[in-house]
């Protein structure tokens, strides 16, 4: 009998904006090469890291220091970063994400955060910043069914995007882009994209609100529960199911991992 995997701890970030048409997600296409999810659509995020849970004072805002997910919240802008480009920090003067021109130049570093060759720690004190930490949201808490070679337990977080763009890093991820959250939905209907439980469920909640001002008051008022599908095999099918409690107003899904 193969052994359940522990899940490691990791975030993601859904990130917002508004359009003329309404809100939409940042969403990533990971490497179809990746050991998790190949191909999948996803929002960024990844693995808690050693540099995630170390001493952040001076560099987050003094009121977010006993914040019990700071390390989460941390990991999310981490790795948002890495892998969109996209920066939820201010400048030590003052309450201001970096603008597009001046985000163009931090570009370089993700190469070396990305291979090692520089600590976040040391990128976000250099450069003088302050993580934005107190603009994500806790929105979700899911665990990757047992049924999986390697399992994450996963917070969820959502935040409204800075003025940025965001691209992809070529490597991890492969493609980016904007898309309403109902297109999101249509993708794992039609299969045109992988999209894994945890995604479409999280791309379905923000699809009931009609601004980023009302999802992340649900974001705030919500009690974030712990959710782990149960893996139920249909004959040929596997079949992943969650309880009515978790809030999404669907139990079961196809297993897409």
């Amino acid at each position: 009998m193969t052994a359940i995997a522990e899940p490691l701890p990791a975030s993601t970030l859904i990130l917002l904006r508004t359009t003329e048409e309404g809100v939409e997600l940042f969403m990533m296409k990971r490497n179809p090469f990746s050991d998790f999810a190949p191909g999948a659509l996803v929002f960024p995020g990844g693995m808690l890291e050693e540099i995630d849970t170390q001493d952040w004072s001076g560099l987050i805002p003094s009121t977010s220091n006993c914040d019990p997910l700071l390390a989460y919240k941390i990991a999310a802008i981490r790795e948002t970063f890495e892998e969109s480009g996209i920066l939820l920090a201010f400048h030590q003067d003052g309450r201001n994400y970096p603008d597009e021109k001046y985000l163009q130049s931090l570009q370089p570093f993700r190469e070396k955060l990305n291979n090692n060759a520089l600590s976040f720690r040391d990128f976000i004190s250099d450069n003088r910043f302050v993580l934005a930490v107190g603009d994500l949201h806790h929105c979700a808490n899911w665990v990757t069914p047992k049924l999986a070679p390697k399992r994450f337990d996963t917070h969820f977080f959502v935040a409204k995007a800075p003025l940025q763009s965001g691209v992809h890093d070529g490597a991890e991820l492969v493609e980016s882009f904007w898309v309403k959250p109902d297109k999101v939905l249509e993708f794992a209907e039609t299969d045109e994209y992988r999209i894994v439980f945890a995604t479409e469920m999280n791309a379905l909640w923000v699809s009931k609100f009609s601004s980023i001002d009302a999802i992340i008051h649900s974001a705030r008022e919500a009690t974030v529960n712990r959710i782990e599908a149960e893996v139920d095999v249909r004959g040929d099918k596997i079949v992943l199911c969650i309880p009515e409690s978790a809030g999404y107003g669907v139990t079961e899904r196809l297993w897409r991992m």
